[in-house]
């Protein structure tokens, strides 16, 4: 067995983190949506917080991204296909599908 050194125990419990927030988003889109939270509101809050984490790490590690107009447009573009669409459908259609098939769905895509 591989033995851990604490230079590898800040990742690892970085994947662990993620992991679970990954796993929970499922049944929580589900829980919003069925609960008559509006799709598109969810959606924004989510996306907003998102967003403010990352910004909040970039101030951190004072790695701060470009503000030149053609790396907004690529940060516009990436918000909206790679994480708002796709939450969007997500939601719509959380209520209509278990949400282990959704994950199976979107863990194993060909």
């Amino acid at each position: 067995m591989m033995k851990m050194n604490n230079s590898h125990l800040v990742p690892f419990a970085m994947l662990l983190f993620a992991a679970a927030i990954y796993s929970m988003t499922f049944s929580l889109n589900r829980i919003a949506i069925t609960e008559g939270i509006p799709v598109f509101a969810f959606v924004f809050w989510q996306s907003l917080g998102a967003a403010l984490l990352t910004f909040v790490a970039a101030v951190a590690t004072r790695q701060l991204p470009s503000l030149r107009r053609k790396h907004l447009r690529l940060y516009l573009l990436l918000g909206t296909f790679g994480t708002a669409a796709p939450i969007t459908l997500l939601s719509f259609a959380a209520p209509k599908v278990p949400a282990g098939a959704i994950a199976l769905g979107l863990a194993l895509p060909p």
